[in-house]
């Protein structure tokens, strides 16, 4: 047919169905040619006006928009299954009255170029599931999903009549009892019969308890919900149908909710009320602590509560009746000001001033703005003739102060002359010579208090190098009596703190730079004998210094030294940062050393073996023995004096600290078989026979040793005439000139008894401090490392300043003394050996304080 629509079917009197317009009707035996010779005869003219917009001619495309089949309106090859895709359209239309493809003509072409196909049952809720497969199943997009012929679309139709089931509906159970009933309604009704007959019998079992079980699970529900009214009449219909103990439960439970919530319910209450009397809301809070007084438990709470509402309504009354005296006060006040307002328009200021005063007495501060204008203006026209007496003469005396501090600017006294030209200003604040001269002060100053703060820098910056080198002395101290490390690099990094803050006040200064790059190397130097390389670089890096033999820098104890002896292997075994605990055990050897023997220092060589244990496989450091060596500083030499082996195991344990791991000291190793009891090692016995080596070794060379005398029996006064300067010498030493170093030094010299002095004089303007000390610093060799700072030495009446250094092996030592007089300025430096200044320290130090300089003028 391929144009199946409403339009082309009529029903008639009796029901009868006839198909219409075969127009565009094919017999599926034409050929080809013979269908498109119809189609090209076909004109859109020949259908009525009213059916044109359902219509469409695309060269191959015949049929009506809404009816044709996706294959038909694309043009493509078809059979005679288009019509019933045009059936099912028709089906879905008469069971939703809606078109299946769409509601308007463009939807509808699309949708049927598209396949796009809406279901009945979307359209319409009543539509029966088997008409709404049969129809989906009709309007397959897709041929070959389709009814294979219209007899088989007709067949599943009489069936669904008929109560039968369809063949493309899939039914559930109770969809295919429903058609069998349809078909059977004899044997259903006695089948239903029998099965009511025998439900009936059940439910007389089971109805009760399955009342009771609805009852208790209501009650359940409505204690999750936290509704205990309902919870507890259904406990209690329960129980009316069996005394059960889940009902008894179940109502002790909701007892339980009652009273949570009424708790609940007295606290928010509370919380409330307290809300509302914070307020000042005293109706409001009275009510609600009411209300609780009437919840269980919550009476004290609301009898306390309702007491301290009455107390903050007698407080409100006491601030009401308060109010009420204040604005009485402020009354009577702003009376006395009217009064004085009226006193003083008219010329009457004394009466003016008294009420003033009164109403300022009442010391209110509604009134205090009103008063003070008022006193303002009464102060002026009592003063104002005075002022003009008093200003004449503040001109006069302003002229003599400007006199004062123009003869002050003469004579360069500039604070002087500041006071009294601002004593001028105070006085005239329009005079133009006090105002210039206050200038010229000022710029005064302004340069004096420049020269001042220069002074006072170099000054802070001398003493932050004193204090530089003390903190670098007593780090070293510490180092040698083998403190803890991080103590010894607190000290070092101190002294580093006070040199940089020295050259930020001067940096121009050589000393200063010279002792940071010294400190720098040593410390460094300390750094790298702990295991601290890469920190030891970095130091060197910033202080400017240059990487030096460890064993000249790094400072060692003059007469004692423990000594790790295996600790590079330790460090192998245990990681690169490890160092080792201080062993302070030898203090009271290193005193008797100290005490018998300047010229020897002893070596305490601790050797150890890295080694496991069976319990723990982790290496352990165990002692094995006690070397001991002796050296003399003099010499440099060293012999061996014997080792002291270690009986038994004992292991130094390792521990991890913020610097990295840390081996135990000799006081501390323990022996495994103990079980790890710290002590264990009898570490004074050790310690008695490195005592017992050492007093053998120093009785072995103890009759070698030399004996000093005093450096002198008489002293004497020589006087030098030349230089204006006299100086105290042993009795008989002359000095003798010496080649002079330039910049107008001259050179004394001589040597006796084991010291040698040299003596340097600069007439003329004295040099600057400055330029002095590192002059002095050249002559001692400061800046070599051989030489270390020493403290404790005191410089007489005549000098300013002394530095004193030991060599590093405590073979030498030198002292320089200097200072400034008001002819010039003057140097002595002396040289001795250490065991020659510890022989006559007093004859020593009669040198340091025995200049007298400007003998004569």
């Amino acid at each position: 047919h391929r144009d199946l629509k409403p339009d082309n079917i009529m029903i008639g009197a009796f029901g009868e169905v006839f198909v219409m317009d075969w127009g565009l009707a094919r017999n599926l035996k034409e050929s080809e040619e013979e269908d498109a010779a119809l189609r090209t005869a076909f004109k859109r003219e020949d259908k009525p006006p009213s059916h044109q917009t359902e219509l469409t001619r695309d060269g191959a495309a015949l049929g009506t928009i809404g009816y044709m089949a996706p294959e038909q309106a694309r043009g493509e090859e078809i059979d005679a299954r288009v019509d019933q895709f045009a059936l099912g359209a028709i089906l879905g239309l008469v069971l939703t009255g809606r078109s299946v493809l769409g509601d308007y003509s463009l939807q509808r072409l699309e949708a049927s170029l598209n396949g796009r196909i809406t279901r009945p049952s979307e359209l319409s809720l009543q539509v029966a599931p088997e008409l709404d497969a049969i129809a989906v199943k009709a309007l397959a997009p897709q041929r070959g999903f389709r009814y294979p012929d219209m007899q088989a679309l007709a067949e599943d139709l009489r069936r669904y009549l008929s109560s039968e089931p369809v063949s493309v509906y899939d039914y559930r159970l109770s969809e295919r009892v429903t058609l069998t009933v349809k078909r059977h309604p004899t044997l259903t009704v006695t089948l239903a019969a029998a099965l009511l007959i025998l439900t009936f019998i059940g439910w007389q079992r089971v109805h009760r308890r399955a009342t009771l079980e609805r009852f208790l699970a209501q009650g359940e529900q409505a204690l999750r919900g936290q509704d205990p009214a309902a919870a507890r009449s259904a406990f209690e219909r329960a129980r009316g149908i069996e005394d059960a103990a889940s009902a008894k439960l179940g109502l002790q439970l909701t007892e339980q909710l009652e009273r949570e919530q009424a708790h609940e319910r007295a606290a928010a209450l509370l919380e409330a009320a307290a809300d509302a009397l914070e307020g000042d809301r005293l109706d409001e809070a009275r009510d609600l602590y009411a209300r609780v007084k009437d919840l269980p438990g919550a009476e004290d709470e609301a009898q306390k509560g309702l007491r301290r509402v009455k107390l903050r309504a007698l407080e409100i009354e006491r601030e009401r009746q308060q109010a009420a005296t204040h604005q009485q006060l402020v009354e009577r006040a702003r009376g006395h000001v009217e009064v004085a307002r009226r006193s003083l328009a008219a010329g009457e200021f004394q009466d003016a001033y008294v009420r003033l005063v009164q109403a300022m007495a009442f010391d209110l501060p509604e009134v205090r703005a009103d008063v003070t204008p008022l006193l303002n203006e009464v102060n002026e026209r009592r003063v104002l003739e005075r002022v003009e007496q008093a200003r004449q003469a503040n001109r006069e005396r302003a002229l003599a102060y400007v006199e004062a501090g123009q003869s002050a600017l003469g004579r360069e006294r500039f604070g002087e002359a500041r006071a009294q030209f601002e004593r001028a200003l105070g006085l005239d604040g329009e005079n133009e010579d006090a105002r210039a001269g206050l200038d010229l002060a000022f710029r005064g100053l302004s340069e004096e208090q420049q020269r001042r703060r220069q002074r006072g820098r170099l000054d802070e910056a001398r003493k932050l190098l004193a204090r530089g080198r003390a903190l670098r002395q007593e780090a070293r101290h510490r180092y040698r009596q083998r403190e803890d490390l991080v103590v010894v690099l607190e000290g070092y990094f101190d002294a580093l703190d006070k040199l940089q803050r020295g050259l930020s006040l001067h940096p121009a200064s050589e000393p200063l730079r010279d002792e940071r790059r010294e400190l720098g190397s040593e410390l460094a130097a300390v750094l790298r004998s702990e295991g601290q390389a890469p920190f030891a670089d970095f130091v060197l890096r910033w202080c400017g210094s240059k990487a030096r033999d460890t064993r000249r820098v790094l400072p060692r104890d003059p007469y004692l030294e423990v000594i790790e002896g295996d600790k590079v292997l330790i460090r192998q075994a245990l990681g690169e940062s490890t160092r080792f605990a201080p062993t302070k055990a030898f203090a009271d050897v290193r005193r008797f050393v100290e005490k018998h023997a300047n010229r020897y220092r002893f070596h305490v060589v601790i050797r150890s073996r890295i080694t496991t244990i069976a319990q723990n496989p982790a290496p352990k450091v165990v002692l094995q023995a006690i070397d001991l060596k002796r050296e003399d500083k003099k010499t440099r030499t060293f012999q061996i004096l014997g080792q002291i082996p270690i009986e038994g195991t004992y292991v130094r344990h390792s521990q991890k600290s913020k610097v990295g791991r840390v081996v135990a000291a000799l006081d501390e190793a323990t022996d495994p078989s103990a079980r790890g009891r710290r002590g264990s090692f009898p570490l004074e016995r050790y310690v008695a026979k490195v005592r017992e080596v050492v007093q053998t070794s120093l009785r072995d060379i103890g009759s070698g040793q030399r004996t000093w005398r005093p450096l002198a029996e008489s002293w004497e006064v020589l006087d030098l005439v030349d230089l204006r300067l006299a100086l105290q010498v042993p009795e008989g030493v002359r000095f003798r000139a010496g080649p002079s170093p330039g910049l107008g030094w001259k050179v004394l010299s001589t040597a006796y008894s084991g010291v040698a002095a040299t003596l340097f004089v600069r007439n003329g303007k004295p040099p600057d401090e400055v330029e002095l000390e590192q002059f002095v610093e050249r002559r001692l060799g400061v800046r070599d490392s051989l030489w270390r700072e020493l403290s404790g030495f005191r410089a007489g009446p005549g000098w300013d300043r002394v530095r004193a250094l030991r060599a590093a092996d405590a073979s030498a030592l030198q002292v320089g003394v200097f200072g400034v007089g008001g002819f010039g300025a003057y140097v002595l430096l002396l040289r001795t050996s250490d065991e020659r200044y510890e022989a006559d320290p007093g004859g020593f130090s009669k040198w340091l304080g025995s200049l007298r300089p400007d003998l004569r003028k």
